[in-house]
């Protein structure tokens, strides 16, 4: 089964038929149900005033063709509680979904955050004339409204203004997903038709922001945040965040250093959506102490981060970020590695207007150059750093005891002081053959044992 056909539902409110979508929250800890909300309010007549009025239905039931057949209701949730009329504030209504062991085949949730006609979409759901078949509606983007609303051209379809697009009648409800490499990102729930004459040529969509907002309001965890159209759609050479992490080069378990708590510190200020003030974080320190790594670690709890292996590719590429940003809106976090101490000024001045695009750069200068600039913060390294890195890698073998451990890691120090990476090459050699006499071990044979430049220039 497909992903739209997973994450489509039927729902019977007081045996009226409409269409949900399922939606996993960002923590993966919470399913929701989502649908328009005027589908949940059925017309009755008041007995004692004899006026048909509308009511909240009394018995809703959720089924899917995909695992689970039935899926349970914890809670619901609408913009003012059910106290007001459907067609008051947001057409919406989240079921809370009691989770149980079909619940973990409902695919996993992305969202879209950039709209336009070069993506295809779909709307998926349970139109009412077909009588519990699902479909799948290609469906062309119109514009984004002022009020955060989205519209949609439905496509392939051939009704007239009198016969209203009777095919696709009662679709409310339904998921609207744009669709990128065959992956599917949630756009939001369709809700409307804005077209009086041809009702169905043009369907308005509530977006997943409305949604995250309502679920901000009643305290409950949010939708994932977009997934930017740069991660998906590669403009540059640069690498993802865990394209970085996945290279060979960072298979050695992270260990927190001297200098980790600072770089954390300053990443989280940099990245953070509340930081206003500046864009631009200055690393510096010498060369083999850890910065990258580091850096890469504290940027684990940000999404969607992206990594230039050296300043001259970013500089070549830095007008095209610019140029992206201008066009899509869609904001940057960025590291930069290999800066010269003398580049962060023109990087400060090119991308000093777009606030929204925030680079962290990772500068290397020898201890003799270090540039004393208050735009700069240094990284410094400890004596401890390698011995405590050295000592944790060894002490998970199975043939060197915790107190050999230790000896190697002060031998290890000996030999290369406080450059980590050198520190590694040598732990790479005794790990190869633990007989071997550190002490003894020529440089030559020593850079044999990487065949490549980039095995030994690449840092820990």
């Amino acid at each position: 089964m497909n992903h739209l056909e997973c994450v489509t539902v039927r729902i019977l409110a007081d045996r009226e038929l409409c269409s949900g979508c399922l939606m996993w929250s960002d923590d993966g800890k919470s399913l929701y149900c989502l649908t328009a909300r005027h589908n949940l309010y059925i017309e009755r007549i008041d007995v004692t005033t004899g006026k048909n009025m509308l009511q909240f239905a009394s018995e809703i039931t959720i089924t899917s063709d995909c695992g689970c057949k039935q899926y349970s209701i914890i809670n619901y949730f609408q913009e003012g509680g059910g106290d007001k009329e459907p067609t008051e504030g947001l057409d919406l209504t989240i079921f809370e979904i009691e989770q149980n062991e079909y619940t973990k085949d409902v695919p996993g949730t992305i969202t879209a955050g950039y709209f336009s006609k070069e993506y295809d979409y779909k709307i998926s759901g349970y139109p009412k004339i077909m009588n519990g078949d699902r479909a799948a509606i290609n469906a062309e983007f119109n514009e984004e409204k002022g009020n955060g609303g989205l519209l949609f051209n439905l496509q392939n379809q051939n009704s007239t203004p009198f016969t209203k697009y009777n095919d696709i009648l009662g679709i409310s409800g339904s998921g609207c997903f744009q669709e990128v490499h065959r992956m599917y990102k949630f756009v939001g729930i369709e809700n409307s038709t804005p077209n009086s004459l041809v009702p169905y040529n043009l369907v308005h969509c509530i977006p997943s922001t409305a949604i995250n907002k309502l679920l901000s309001d009643n305290n409950l965890p949010l939708l994932p945040l977009p997934t930017p159209s740069y991660i998906d759609n590669k403009f540059g050479n640069y690498l993802t965040h865990n394209e970085v992490l996945g290279k060979a080069v960072y298979v050695n378990d992270w260990v927190k250093i001297s200098s980790s708590d600072e770089i954390e510190k300053e990443i989280n200020n940099l990245f953070s959506d509340e930081n206003k003030d500046t864009n631009t974080l200055c690393l510096c320190g010498q060369s083999g102490i850890g910065k990258t790594r580091g850096v890469l670690e504290a940027s684990k709890k940000f999404k969607h981060v992206i990594y230039y292996e050296n300043y001259d590719t970013f500089r070549k590429e830095s007008n095209i970020i610019m140029r992206e940003f201008d066009e899509k809106g869609e904001p940057f976090k960025i590291i930069v590695d290999e800066v010269g101490y003398d580049k962060p000024q023109s990087v400060n001045s090119d991308f000093f207007s777009y606030p929204e695009i925030k680079i962290a750069l990772i500068i290397t200068v020898p201890k003799q150059k270090y540039p004393y600039n208050s735009m700069f913060v240094e990284i410094k390294a400890c004596d401890d750093d390698v011995k405590k890195i050295v000592k944790k890698k060894f002490e998970s073998s199975t043939y060197i005891t915790a107190d050999l451990a230790a000896v190697i890691a002060d031998s290890i120090f000996s030999l290369c002081y406080n450059d980590l990476r050198l520190a590694l090459l040598f732990s790479e050699i005794v790990e190869r053959d633990p007989n071997k006499d550190i002490m003894r071990i020529q440089p030559s044979q020593m850079f044999s044992d990487f065949r490549t430049a980039e095995a030994i220039l690449k840092k820990p």
